[in-house]
């Protein structure tokens, strides 16, 4: 299963790192609007 989060880098990243830490991938995705 997998849920898909918005907002800003800053406030992801702290819980991407905390799922890799148990194993589980997760990425974070970047998209800019031009």
């Amino acid at each position: 299963k997998y849920a898909v989060k918005d907002g800003h880098y800053d406030s992801l990243k702290p819980m991407r790192e905390a799922i890799t830490e148990r194993g589980i991938n997760a990425t974070i995705e970047m998209v800019v609007n031009q």
